[in-house]
């Protein structure tokens, strides 16, 4: 249901007047293919897409923030706004494991060459909260889950009088693979994937099962941004806003993905463009091909591991048990796979479970 307002909702405008509200549905856009590779130089063209993207969001000298990673998806806006502004206030969280050390060193150079004000927290100073006890505040849909960490970046954005955040969000999705392209085994998606997935389903009790494989969740019309990406801004806009932060996302941009989405298959395999695009503004040694890239996979195993006795006593009353969708046995049985094998598949399945877990015991309460 979430997912279908989300479609429902994008690209659309609001207009606000005193005693009046109206909104408007933008106009359908023209579907397409990826072009044939005729040997013709993509990069000024997405080049010019970015900068096209970026620049169409206006903001005032001094306001600006930059979320970078240290990952090709922010460094790219990063490049395309330090084009434009000079006076770039960057943040990011640093990750553990053997992710750090070249993550620490990729923000530090691009800091150094797009002459930014970069600052940094380290994601073990502020986890992701897994209490199920009665939340603070109401929990949405759909949020962002290291909002502990991200609150901290954004209030000290906040607390420098920077009130725009720009972000890497919409990168994973700007350079598909379509069917043509792939095997058939890659076209049902990878491996852990797959997994999660199973691990989800054994969650549910056969009426639930049943419901989510034969009912239609939504019929919203296709969108030429990725529902992946509109969800990400969808979870993340109402606490960046709390902080008085106005998220700008220029890689989910529906005229950019128009033109990255068409692109021809060697210029969006492996992020060709992308990469070409970093390397001519910062050069080849800070996104290498094969490059290490920084993720959060490694955050929350070991801490869902960590505080399974918790979560387990937690769990001896399960709202959404209650209301017949879930088997709570097997929620402890995922909940003591994670404990014993630190599985990410099996730890995503989870976390989704408990966001929507929090949503139905303030439902009830």
């Amino acid at each position: 249901m979430y997912t279908g307002v989300v479609l429902l909702t994008e690209r659309a405008s609001l207009h606000l007047e005193p005693g009046r509200a109206r909104f408007r549905y933008p106009e359908a856009m023209e579907e397409g293919s990826p072009e044939a590779d005729d040997g013709e130089d993509m990069l000024p063209r997405f080049s010019e897409a970015l900068q096209r993207a970026v620049s169409s969001r206006p903001w005032l000298d001094g306001s600006v923030s930059l979320e970078l990673s240290g990952g090709m998806d922010s460094a790219t806006v990063a490049v395309a706004l330090a084009r434009l502004h000079n006076d770039i206030d960057s943040k990011g969280i640093l990750l553990d494991g053997e992710v750090r050390a070249p993550q620490v060193r990729r923000r530090q150079i691009m800091a150094e060459r797009l002459r930014l004000s970069d600052h940094a927290i380290d994601i073990t100073a502020f986890p992701p909260s897994l209490d199920l006890s009665a939340p603070k505040e109401p929990y949405g849909f759909c949020r962002e889950f290291y909002l502990e960490a991200c609150s901290a970046l954004w209030a000290s954005a906040r607390d420098k009088g920077r009130h725009t955040l720009f972000t890497g969000v919409g990168g994973d999705e700007l350079f598909p693979a379509y069917l043509d392209e792939i095997s058939v085994g890659a076209a049902k998606g990878p491996m852990w994937a797959r997994d999660a997935r199973s691990y989800a389903e054994d969650l549910l009790t056969p009426r639930a099962l049943a419901a989510a494989h034969t009912r239609p969740l939504f019929d919203a019309p296709a969108s030429p941004v990725p529902v992946t990406s509109l969800l990400a801004n969808a979870c993340r806009a109402p606490d960046l806003l709390k902080h008085g932060q106005w998220p700008v996302h220029p890689l989910s941009d529906p005229r950019l993905a128009y033109v990255c989405h068409r692109l021809p298959r060697s210029s969006r395999e492996g992020r060709e463009v992308m990469r070409r695009y970093l390397e001519s503004h910062l050069g080849g040694d800070v996104f290498p091909k094969g490059y290490l890239k920084e993720t959060f996979a490694d955050v929350l195993p070991p801490l869902v591991a960590r505080h399974a006795g918790v979560l387990a006593t937690q769990l001896k009353e399960c709202a959404l048990a209650d209301l017949g969708l879930i088997d709570r046995s097997a929620v402890i049985a995922l909940l003591k796979t994670i404990a014993e094998s630190r599985s990410h598949p099996a730890t995503s399945a989870f976390a989704s479970f408990l966001w929507l877990e929090r949503c139905a015991r303030q439902a009830g309460s």
